[in-house]
């Protein structure tokens, strides 16, 4: 697996960009980052850069018709995929880019949301 290990951003938690191509919504991320608690994949943290910015529009409308429409969670939009994963994605409309992160059992999202602390 093409992986780059990154500092520990996360206590207890082992975080990983991936070097690899991958696709989300058939759009290559800027950047991937794996996070792991022992061998156990925890959450997916995708970060997109659309130019123009009728892009980021674009990708949301993608987004509700592949997982639905979708609830508000502090600075977050959320789908449920399922009742142990959700999609939790946030907007940077000045810069148009988008943040996607994709967690199981909701363990790391209010650590990996005090991360981003500028939503």
């Amino acid at each position: 697996m093409e992986i780059l290990d990154v500092e520990e951003v996360i206590r207890g938690y082992d975080s990983y960009v991936y070097l690899g191509e991958i696709k989300f919504l058939g759009i290559v991320p800027q950047q991937t980052e794996l996070v792991f608690l022992w061998d156990y994949l925890q959450a997916v943290i995708f970060t997109f850069k659309f130019e123009p910015l009728e892009q980021v529009n674009q990708f949301r409308s993608n987004l509700i018709q592949s997982f639905g429409v979708s609830k508000f969670k502090e600075n977050f939009e959320v789908h449920s995929i399922s009742d142990e994963v959700e999609l939790w994605t946030n907007y940077y409309l000045l810069s148009s880019s988008a943040t996607v992160l994709y967690e199981r059992n909701g363990v790391l999202r209010n650590l990996i949301a005090s991360r981003f602390n500028d939503f």
